[in-house]
């Protein structure tokens, strides 16, 4: 059998197993009659006017649950003055002014949220992702590009109720749960900015790429009226308790790219293989998949340049805990699909609750980079 069929014939089986994994699911839960233990590891969300809302799992890990503050937020907040367009820095738009179309955003969402999905836009933006995201409960992550500004809005939106609901805004999120201990996308949102910075200073040091790296602007927004959803952990990690507060709603504001007068034409594999590339030199502290990088065009240069789109924390998300390198696309999705499975089904009690207070190696509080 030739190699090409036989690493078919893996991704095949590891596709099989992920699907399984995604089905049999439920039936690792709890029996409904069964009473937790008095010093089970559980972690509950509050917020004010809301039913407190708690999950017993073993699964639960202080990093990344109890890792942020909505303080961290603050002094990356959207400042209120100008802000220059990133491909005509002559024309601007006031931070004050995009803090309230994202106010009247979240406002029709929330008042108007299935007429939106219809409409696939609001009076100001225009949708652009939302499989992560759940019109009914109005939860998850939801993306809208600004109808008249250079600008993308990336909304988080959770309660108590819903924010360890994970199996509701996609397959996603369920891998993110068991890989990552508790891992969601309103948790790792909140890691894009500091990576960001740090990816930033990271790629000035490497001289094949300082030259050939556009990593576009960020701005955290928190509403007017902002509301805090209150975790508090208990007999985690060592913590008799443990608690923090974070955003219920939030957005990461930052420059459009556009992808249908920017990019070049590039053939596919060389694309990948330069992602990779980068990715390894950056020790994987953003996700490789292709659609997070865009070849745009170098207006000084006869060259092109790699837009870094999302810098989300990958190992945050994926719940690495070590260094690695990968020699291609395949090579990641198949390390992706066996820490999943090596998290949902072949860790012993022992071993999860050592992982519950565990220091990555690949941490974004001692960042390697």
């Amino acid at each position: 059998m030739l190699r090409g069929e036989l690493l078919q014939r893996k991704m095949t089986h590891i596709i099989f197993m992920f699907v399984c994994s995604i089905v049999t699911g439920a039936a690792l839960a709890r029996h409904p009659f069964r009473q937790p233990a008095p010093n089970s590891t559980n972690v509950t969300v509050y917020r004010n006017g809301h039913k407190p809302c708690t999950l017993f799992s073993n699964r639960l890990r202080v990093y990344p649950l109890f890792a942020f503050h909505t303080k961290d937020l603050h002094k990356d907040l959207i400042p209120s003055g100008p802000i220059p367009y990133r491909r005509d820095p002559s024309q601007s738009i006031t931070g004050k002014k995009l803090s309230d179309l994202v106010e009247h955003i979240v406002f029709e969402l929330m008042s108007k949220g299935q007429k939106v999905k219809t409409a696939r836009s609001t009076r100001d933006g225009i949708i652009i992702r939302d499989k992560n995201f759940d019109y009914k409960t109005l939860h998850g992550l939801i993306i809208f590009k600004c109808k008249q500004y250079p600008f993308v809005i990336k909304l988080f939106m959770e309660k108590p109720d819903s924010f360890f609901d994970f199996k509701s805004t996609g397959v996603e999120p369920t891998f993110f749960f068991y890989m990552g201990g508790g891992a969601n996308r309103h948790l790792t949102g909140m890691t894009r900015i500091k990576n960001r910075n740090i990816v930033q200073e990271a790629i000035k040091q490497i001289p094949r790429w300082k030259n050939h790296i556009e990593i576009i602007r960020k701005w955290f927004w928190l509403p007017k009226q902002a509301q805090d959803l209150h975790l508090v952990g208990k007999n985690i990690g060592g913590h008799k308790e443990i608690r923090t507060c974070i955003p219920s709603i939030y957005a990461v504001i930052e420059d459009l790219i556009d992808l249908k007068h920017e990019t070049i034409t590039l053939v596919k594999k060389k694309k990948q293989r330069m992602i990779l590339e980068l990715c390894n030199d950056l020790h994987i502290y953003i996700d490789p998949h292709p659609n997070n990088y865009a070849f745009i065009k170098d207006p000084n240069k006869k060259q092109f340049k790699i837009a870094l789109l999302d810098t989300e924390h990958f190992p945050t998300m994926a719940g690495m805990q070590k260094r690695v390198r990968f020699k291609c696309h395949k090579n990641w999705y198949t390390f992706l699909a066996q820490n999943y499975l090596k998290n949902l089904y072949f860790q012993t009690k022992q071993d999860l609750i050592s992982l519950q207070n565990s220091t990555s190696k690949v941490s974004l509080d001692k960042p390697i980079l």
